[in-house]
């Protein structure tokens, strides 16, 4: 592990940093405050650091307390551990208070030393475990888990904030409604997880026929939603076929064989001007949806032509 040593007492700091290699810890040396700041705010800095308490520039306090307030501190924590020749009760309590993790006087014995940057190390890993498992959680909160793609959560209220920037600056937004086409039918032939293989790579297809601003989502089964600012019916029209064409371009391989699939689309349009609530965009897109099914699958149709229809 990665270890910061600050001391400016050159015989015992090597000393210090041999014993420390000689434990397999990755030593950076500094002999100053300042650097030794500068080191642990490195983006790739160590997790563990020694620090004296008497240093010149800034001492072993004063890394603390900037340690401790720089913006993020906690997503990134240096386990610290401030060494000093004091042994006052009023000593340790200020150093505790002033953010140091653990407290350790001159003349320190190895042992009791190498215990406690276990103990650095432990915490490390425990604070490691507990942000994988917050990023977890937050990944989970919007995203769906099989597709990887934004859940219907997270679409949703990107449509919300699309739709209310794209009225507000005057322009079109086009959305989309798609379904798999026959999907209980790959299921029911292939298996279920040939038809996990399927959502997955439909969804791969889907995000290559995007342009980088859009959003595709998994809306719920095998239904997906794309949102699509600053599209007009033209745009939009463009972007759902360069959908249908991506999915149907080949076959998914797996070992029962080839499974060929397509989708079917339906697109509606908030045009400028226009105030069309979310849930009627939705229906209207919906409704369109389920003609293109109707008429044969594998293709688009938009709303504002059967309306005019």
């Amino acid at each position: 592990m990665r270890l910061l040593l600050a001391d400016d007492d050159p015989i015992s700091a090597l000393l210090l940093r041999q014993r420390l290699e000689g434990w397999s810890y990755d030593v950076t040396q500094v002999d100053n405050g300042r650097d030794a700041l500068r080191e642990l705010q490195a983006p790739d800095a160590p997790r563990l650091a020694i620090l004296d308490w008497e240093m010149p520039g800034l001492n072993g306090l004063d890394v603390i307390q900037h340690l401790r307030n720089t913006p993020n501190a906690q997503e990134r924590y240096v386990y610290t551990l401030l060494l000093t020749s004091r042994n006052q009760e009023a000593d340790t309590v200020k150093g505790l208070d002033a953010g140091a993790d653990d407290f350790l006087t001159k003349p320190y014995r190895p042992a009791e030393l190498q215990a406690r940057l276990r103990v650095g190390q432990r915490f490390l890993q425990l604070q490691n475990n507990l942000l994988a498992a917050q990023e977890e959680l937050r990944r989970q909160a919007f995203q769906d888990p099989l597709t990887r793609l934004p859940n219907r959560r997270t679409v949703l209220k990107r449509l919300r904030e699309d739709l209310s920037r794209c009225r507000r600056d005057n322009q079109p937004l086009g959305l989309l409604m798609l379904d798999l086409d026959r999907f209980k039918n790959i299921n029911d032939t292939y298996g279920h997880s040939a038809g996990d293989a399927v959502l997955q790579e439909a969804s791969i297809r889907m995000q290559h026929a995007l342009r980088s601003y859009d959003m595709v989502g998994r809306f719920g089964g095998e239904e997906f939603m794309v949102v699509l600012p600053n599209a007009d019916a033209a745009g939009t029209i463009s972007v759902a076929e360069r959908i249908c064409s991506s999915v149907r371009a080949s076959p998914l391989l797996q070992s029962g064989g080839p499974i060929p699939f397509t989708c079917s689309i339906g697109a509606a349009l908030s045009a400028p001007g226009m105030i069309i609530p979310e849930r009627e965009l939705i229906n209207a897109a919906d409704a369109a949806l389920y003609h293109s099914k109707n008429s044969g699958r594998d293709q688009v149709t938009a709303a504002w032509r059967l309306a005019a229809a």
